[in-house]
């Protein structure tokens, strides 16, 4: 088999599934999906949000901690200063004591 003929039949081939796309896999991304939506709506919309928050929280922890890892050790120390006088000021704003 020369390489115009293998190009020929796999086109052939592409051709053929792109115009007769297994049901099967249809059937199974609708149950799929709709098993999904139906998962998301079983949930509570509150503890989902504070979820999600905490998993953000510790994401941005571990990319802040890979931040401070590449620094020169002056430039953590200014930056943790930053964050600490950032948290302070948001803990003023919710109502701390000062």
């Amino acid at each position: 088999m020369t390489s115009t003929q293998f190009d020929v039949e796999t086109a052939e081939r592409l051709e053929r599934i792109r115009n007769n796309p297994n049901p099967q896999t249809r059937g199974r991304l609708r149950r799929l999906l709709t098993s999904s939506i139906a998962w998301g709506r079983s949930l509570e919309r509150r503890r989902a949000y504070e979820a999600a928050k905490s998993m953000f929280a510790v994401l941005g922890a571990a990319g802040y901690s890979g931040y401070l890892a590449g620094m020169h050790s002056i430039l953590i120390v200014l930056s943790l200063v930053g964050m600490a006088g950032t948290w302070y000021a948001i803990y003023l704003t919710q109502g701390g004591n000062a």
